[in-house]
């Protein structure tokens, strides 16, 4: 190829093919640090030098081979390793964060943190860098849990100009005893990509085995409720020289015959028994409801807590609020009758009638399970004028008889 060519030609040749790439990585370089900042030397440097790849092998593509592409594998590596360049360059020193709200996160998270990230409570929106930000939910698939934050971008008026939801991840170990990775989310625009990851959890968020301990070690005190009383709970605050009583005010609301939580999930057979409570702090106007839960599997029992966030508070049912409602045979103190069907007697004013017997009892409290012997007793009561019906189960589940 080059026979035909002095040295002379050779090297006009070379230089204005070098001339072309250094023009155009200039002018490419000068374009692209109005949309980066750049600020220093060395990344200058770096910037022109992916360019530099980008250009001259362009040139090489369309004057020395023509447009070939079944020639251009070289060349069209070399172009995207110089477009990579530039791409880390945009991506790093573009970056800004937005998740940064010091004056309301001071105290809540490490100095080191505070200009990188912002501590989100579930419902509660957080304002950063002209966003409104809610940790909505989280959902738990498997031993991969999916947090759904919103974002709501706000004018400096305050109305809502855009809105969308994000959704990273914690990914747990295959036990599911702790989270091995965070996986994150993007939304992504023409010029730029909102990026949001979870950075840490609350420790016994993150590590179950941790988050057990820790509820092993809680501290819970019992109080006895009464239906429509209230119970006044006194904690004592010490402050330097001085100290303070807070009073919390309790009320039992109801019982739950079909109670829910969060982390309850229904199988056949449970029983299950919940309570609806209401807490008020003596020098404040609001009320806050919490309705924990018990639920008898099996064998086993299982107590879902509820936490109390305002009020630094953790309530939980204890195993004597089960006689409550599922009272173990051998606490019982029974009056023993002898009826048939259709014999009445009479107690504490109450005319009580035996109806007969139910094969298959249903019972709000009560769902079959394979092995559960139950039986029913309808009844008729009349007291005051007044008609009602009762049907009481006797069930037994494994190896416990329980009263219904």
């Amino acid at each position: 190829r080059y026979r035909d060519q002095t040295p002379s030609a050779r090297l006009r040749k070379a230089a204005k093919h070098w001339g072309i790439g250094v023009a155009g990585a200039a002018l490419l370089s000068f374009l692209v640090s109005l949309w980066i900042e750049i600020g220093t030397l060395p990344f200058y440097i770096l910037l022109f030098s992916g360019c530099f790849a980008i250009v001259s092998n362009l040139d090489y593509l369309f004057s020395q081979l023509r447009g070939n592409l079944k020639l251009s594998g070289s060349v069209l590596a070399h172009t995207g390793f110089g477009l990579m360049i530039v791409g880390v360059l945009a991506s790093g020193l573009n970056k800004q964060h937005i998740s940064t709200n010091p004056f309301a996160q001071r105290g809540l998270l490490d100095e080191e943190m505070l200009e990188r990230n912002v501590l989100l409570f579930k419902g509660i929106p957080m304002f950063m860098s002209g966003y409104r930000v809610t940790y909505e939910r989280d959902t738990m698939v498997g031993n991969e849990r999916t947090f759904q934050v919103r974002f709501e971008k706000m004018s400096p008026e305050g109305d809502i100009v855009e809105s969308f939801t994000l959704h990273p991840t914690a990914l747990y170990d295959n036990k599911i005893t702790k989270v091995a990775a965070f996986n994150p989310d993007t939304k992504h625009y023409l010029d730029k990509d909102i990026f949001t990851h979870i950075a840490t959890l609350p420790a016994r968020e993150a590590d179950f085995q941790l988050a057990r301990e820790m509820e092993d070690s809680l501290d819970y005190r019992p109080y006895p409720l009464q239906l429509g009383r209230t119970l006044t709970l006194r904690d004592t605050i010490n402050a330097r020289d001085t100290f303070s009583v807070l009073e919390t005010q309790v009320r039992l609301l109801g019982m739950l015959r079909h109670p829910t939580h969060p982390d309850y999930q229904p199988q056949p057979g449970d029983l299950r028994l919940g309570l609806r409570l209401a807490f008020h702090k003596a020098d404040e106007d609001t009320t806050f409801l919490a309705e924990p839960m018990l639920v008898l599997r099996g064998q086993m029992l299982y107590t879902y807590p509820v936490q109390l966030n305002e009020l630094s508070m953790k309530v939980r049912l204890g195993e004597e609020a089960l006689g409550a409602l599922f009272t173990p045979e051998e606490e019982l103190d029974y009056r023993k009758f002898v009826l048939k069907q259709g014999d009445s007697f009479t107690l504490n004013g109450l005319n009580i009638t035996f109806a007969g017997f139910e094969k298959d009892p249903r019972h709000p409290a009560y769902e079959a399970q394979e092995g559960d012997i139950a039986v029913g007793a309808r009844f008729d009561l009349e007291y005051a004028g007044q008609r009602f019906s009762a049907l009481p189960v006797y069930l037994i589940r494994g190896t416990r008889p329980f009263n219904l």
